[in-house]
C-alpha cells in the first residue's frame, strides 16, 4: 500500500473555570447551555465520540467514534472539564486511542498538546518547558505511554520551541504549509512526506506540512456537505507516487459540529468511505512516520502560525487579523495587554525564585513537575508531592506557602492562553479569562506580602485601548469584570451561610476545592424573616490555606436577603458568636448584622452567577409550592367550570399552574408514574391548558438522559429500559421536541453487546434506528464508550 490518507482534529477550549473556585460559571452567550464547554460538548465532543452514520432514509444504522480514525489532540484543560463534567465523552476519548493503536500498528491516535494553550514563540524560556512537560505529563497521566507528536497552539513555531520538543522526545509536530522555510531539495514543497528539521543542538524533530487547500475548505467551506464526496476527494489528491505518500488535512475538531452543523456526521461518513476503499489506507501521523522517515530536511519560518499571515503578531500587536465580528475595530490593544502580563509575570518569576528557593533545591524543576497539582487529587497526596520535592518535612505554614506559590505560576501559565489576543476586542470573555488568572496571581502574591506589582500591573493595562467606549481601556475592564469574580475564604463563608438557609450543598457544585471542619450552626424564623447563624473552618486545598469564620444570612422573602462572614477572633468562642447572632437574627436587626460583619455584606447581587440562580430557583420554587398548595383544592373542585374556549380566566391561569407544575415535575421525578403524567396531560388538553412547552422539554430531555445513563448500569439496566417506551408515549402526547442522541446512543451500544430483546427493537424503531441495518454496529471497531 503506497497511499495514505490522515485527518488531523485539534479539540479545544480554553480554560472557562473562575480561577478561584475551580468551577465554569454560567455564560449567558452559551444559553441555553449552561456555559459554552457544555454547548460544544453537546455539538461535536459528544457527538464525534459516537456520530451518527444513517441510510438512505435517514435512520441509524451505527455509530461510530471518530476519535478511534483519525489523529486528534485534545487540551488537557478540555479533558480536565470532561473527565468531571462529561465521563462518557472522555472515556470515548480514552478508548479511542487505544482502539486505534492496535489499528495502526502500535501507534495511538493521539498526540499531546502544550498544556496552556500559549503562543510558544512569545513565551519565555522557563514557559516553553514548562508548558511542553506539562503537557505531556498530562498525556501520560491519561493515555498510559509517551506522546510520539505534539500539537502547538496555533503552530506557532519558532526553532527555540522545536529544540525544547526533541530534548523531551517529541518526534513530530504538524505545521501549515505556509510556515515551510528553506527545503534542501530546492524543489516545492510535497506535502505527502514528512521532512527532517536539523536542529542548532544537533538533534532533530519530524514535520509534516498539511494539505492547506482541502483543510480551509473543510474549515470554512462547504467540504463537509457531502462526507462521502469528501473522501473521494481526499482519494484523489492521493495518487500513486510509486511511494508511501500521504494526504492529510488538519482542522480546529469543532468544525465536525460546532462550526458546522451535523459534521461529526459528515466525518463519520467520510471515514466510512475511506475505510471501505480499496486503493488507500487511512493512517496516522506515527504509523505513517514509521512506514516512511524523512529523507529531506526542511527549515520553519521563524515565528510563524497557522491563522495570521503576518507571522505571531496576531497576539501581541494591531496586525489586522480578528475573527471580523466588527468593521472598523483596531486592536492597538494587543501589544499594551501582552506587555503588562510578561511584567506581572516577571515580577510573579522573581517572587517564587525567592521564595522557592527556600522550600525547594530546584524551585523551577518543581514548578515543571507541578502539573500534578493541577488535577483533583487529595490533600495527603498535594502534601507528598511538596515534601517529596523539598527533600524534607514542612511545616504546615511552610506547606500552604509553597501552595500558594505554585499556584501563582499556574496562574501565570494560563494567563498567556493564546484566546486573550485572538479576537476584536479586550472585553470579550477570553480576554476577560485571561486577567482573571492574572488578579488571582496578584491576590495570592500579595497574601505573601508582595504588594508592587498590583499598580504597574493596571498601569500597563490603561494603555490598552478598547473599541467599546464604556470600557475605555483594559484598567476599566479589569475593574469591572474581573475584580468582582475574586474570592477568599471569607465570601465562601457568606456564600456558604446563604446556602444552609435554604437546605443547598454548598460543596457539590461552586466550591469542589473548598472544605469545612467545626461547624456550629442554629436555624431560626421570626415575623419577618428567616435566618441562619454559625461557625466553621474552611479549608482551601488549592493554597492550603484555612481559616475559622462567623458567618449569618438572612431572607427578608423574595429576593432581599443578605450574608456575611468574617474571621474569628481567637478570643471569642463559637457558642458565644452563635447565640449573640441569633439573638441579633431573631430580633430582625438588619443594621446590627451589617455592623457585626462590617464590609463583609453581601446580596443576592454579589453572588456568583451560578449562587444567585441557584438560590433564586429555590426561592422560586418554594414560591410555586405554595402557591399551587393554595390553589390545588379550588382547581381540583371547580375545574369542570373552565370552559376551554372561554379565554382567560383566574380558575385557567390556576390550572395553568398546577398542571404544568405536576408535568415537569413528574417527568423528573426519579420513581416518575408516567400514567399519572399522560392523565395529567389528556386533562390539561381537554380544558385548553396552554402547556409551557419550553419547560416540559425541559424535563423532558432531564428524564430522557438520566434513563439512557440507566442503561449503562451494569447490574440495574433492565429496569431503567422498562421505563422508557412510557416516558417516549408522553415525550409524543406532549409533542415535546427532544433529540434522542442520548438514547440511541445507549441503545445501539447494548445492541453492539449482542441485546436484541423485542423491547430493544421496539424502542430503536420508535427513535429513528434502522431495525435492518442495526447489525452493522458490531462490526465496527471504532465505538467503544
Amino acid at each position: 500500500m503506497n497511499r495514505y490518507v490522515c485527518i488531523h482534529g485539534h479539540y479545544y477550549q480554553p480554560p472557562r473555570e473562575n480561577p478561584w473556585t475551580g468551577v465554569v460559571e454560567r455564560q449567558e452567550s452559551a444559553a441555553p447551555w449552561h456555559d459554552w464547554n457544555g454547548q460544544i460538548t453537546s455539538q461535536c465532543y459528544g457527538p464525534n465520540g459516537a456520530a451518527r452514520i444513517l441510510d438512505e432514509k435517514g435512520r441509524v444504522v451505527a455509530m461510530r467514534n471518530c476519535y478511534g480514525s483519525i489523529s486528534f489532540n485534545v487540551g488537557p484543560t478540555l479533558l480536565n472539564w470532561l473527565e468531571s463534567k462529561c465521563n462518557w465523552v472522555y472515556r470515548a476519548v480514552l478508548d479511542a486511542d487505544r482502539v486505534g493503536a492496535a489499528r495502526f500498528g502500535g501507534h495511538g491516535p493521539a498526540i499531546a498538546q502544550v498544556y496552556g494553550h500559549a503562543i510558544m514563540p512569545l513565551a519565555s524560556e522557563k514557559d516553553k518547558r514548562t508548558q511542553t512537560l506539562w503537557g505531556m505529563s498530562d498525556f501520560r497521566r491519561r493515555f498510559k505511554r509517551d506522546p510520539e507528536g505534539m500539537w502547538l497552539a496555533e503552530t506557532a513555531v519558532d526553532v527555540p520551541t522545536l529544540e525544547v520538543l526533541a530534548s523531551e522526545g517529541i518526534k513530530f509536530t504538524i505545521l501549515a504549509p505556509h510556515q515551510a522555510g528553506k527545503i534542501a531539495s530546492d524543489g516545492p514543497l510535497d506535502i505527502t512526506v514528512p521532512y527532517r528539521c536539523l536542529l542548532p543542538s544537533g538533534k532533530e524533530i519530524a514535520l509534516f506540512f498539511y494539505d492547506g487547500r482541502i483543510s480551509q475548505e473543510i474549515a470554512f467551506g462547504g467540504a463537509l456537505d457531502n462526507g462521502r464526496a469528501l473522501a473521494r476527494r481526499m482519494m484523489d489528491a492521493c495518487p500513486d507516487l510509486g511511494r508511501p505518500a500521504l494526504e492529510h488535512v488538519a482542522v480546529d475538531g469543532e468544525t465536525f459540529g460546532h462550526h458546522h452543523r451535523f459534521g461529526d456526521m459528515a466525518l463519520a461518513a467520510c471515514l466510512d468511505e475511506l475505510d471501505r476503499a480499496e486503493e488507500v489506507k487511512l493512517t496516522v501521523y506515527g504509523e505513517f512516520l514509521e512506514i516512511s522517515p524523512p529523507s529531506v530536511e526542511a527549515e520553519v519560518i521563524e515565528r510563524s502560525s497557522w491563522s495570521c499571515s503576518h507571522g505571531v503578531e496576531r497576539w501581541r500587536s494591531d496586525c489586522g487579523c480578528s475573527d471580523g465580528g466588527h468593521t472598523g475595530w483596531h486592536q492597538r490593544w494587543r501589544g499594551p495587554l501582552r506587555t503588562a502580563l510578561e511584567g506581572l509575570r516577571n515580577g510573579l518569576e522573581r517572587l517564587y525564585t525567592l521564595r522557592g528557593s527556600a522550600l525547594f533545591p530546584d524551585p523551577w524543576g518543581t514548578r515543571d513537575r507541578a502539573d500534578l497539582l493541577a488535577l483533583p487529587i487529595s490533600r495527603k497526596e498535594r502534601v507528598a508531592f511538596l515534601q517529596g520535592e523539598a527533600q524534607r518535612e514542612l511545616s504546615p505554614w511552610e506547606i500552604a506557602q509553597a501552595m500558594t506559590l505554585l499556584e501563582i505560576q499556574r496562574c501565570s501559565l494560563l494567563m498567556f492562553s493564546s484566546c486573550g489576543w485572538f479576537f476584536d476586542d479586550l472585553s470579550r470573555v477570553e480576554t476577560i479569562q485571561v486577567l482573571k488568572y492574572a488578579a488571582k496571581a496578584l491576590d495570592l502574591a500579595e497574601s505573601l506580602g508582595e504588594t508592587s506589582l498590583r499598580e504597574p500591573f493596571l498601569a500597563g493595562l490603561e494603555k490598552a485601548p478598547s473599541n467599546v467606549p464604556e470600557f475605555s481601556d483594559g484598567r476599566r475592564v479589569f475593574s469591572c469584570f474581573v475584580e468582582p469574580c475574586s474570592i477568599d475564604l471569607p465570601r465562601v463563608g457568606a456564600h456558604m451561610a446563604l446556602y444552609s438557609l435554604f437546605d443547598l450543598d454548598p460543596l457539590t457544585t461552586e466550591f469542589p476545592h473548598i472544605w469545612s471542619t467545626g461547624k456550629v450552626m442554629h436555624r431560626g424564623s421570626s415575623d419577618s424573616l428567616d435566618y441562619c447563624v454559625g461557625c466553621m473552618e474552611l479549608h482551601s486545598d488549592i493554597t492550603g490555606r484555612s481559616s475559622f469564620m462567623a458567618i449569618g444570612a438572612l431572607w427578608f422573602g423574595g429576593r432581599k436577603m443578605l450574608c456575611g462572614s468574617i474571621p474569628l477572633s481567637e478570643d471569642r468562642s463559637p457558642d458565644e458568636v452563635v447565640k449573640e447572632l441569633s439573638e441579633m437574627a431573631a430580633q430582625g436587626s438588619q443594621l446590627s448584622f451589617q455592623e457585626f460583619f462590617g464590609h463583609r455584606v453581601y446580596s443576592l447581587r454579589h453572588l456568583f452567577k451560578d449562587s444567585r440562580d441557584r438560590i433564586f430557583q429555590e426561592v422560586q420554587d418554594r414560591c410555586e409550592e405554595r402557591m399551587v398548595k393554595a390553589m390545588r383544592p379550588v382547581v381540583e373542585r371547580e375545574g369542570n367550570m373552565i370552559d376551554p374556549h372561554g379565554g382567560e380566566t383566574p380558575l385557567g391561569l390556576a390550572l395553568r399552574v398546577v398542571s404544568n407544575r405536576d408535568i415537569a415535575r413528574g417527568l423528573i421525578d426519579r420513581n416518575a408514574d408516567y400514567l399519572a403524567i399522560s392523565r395529567a396531560l389528556c386533562l390539561a388538553r381537554r380544558r385548553g391548558v396552554v402547556l409551557d412547552q419550553d419547560r416540559v422539554e425541559r424535563a423532558a430531555r432531564i428524564a430522557l438522559t438520566a434513563l439512557s445513563k440507566g442503561l449503562e448500569e451494569p447490574l440495574s439496566w433492565r429496569e431503567y429500559l422498562e421505563k422508557i417506551p412510557r416516558l417516549l408515549d408522553v415525550i409524543d402526547q406532549a409533542d415535546a421536541n427532544v433529540d434522542f442522541f442520548c438514547l440511541q446512543r445507549t441503545i445501539l451500544n447494548l445492541v453492539g453487546k449482542g441485546e436484541m430483546s423485542q423491547e430493544i427493537q421496539a424502542i430503536a424503531s420508535r427513535i429513528g434506528i434502522s431495525l435492518e441495518g442495526i447489525s452493522g454496529l458490531t462490526q465496527s471497531p471504532d465505538f467503544e464508550s
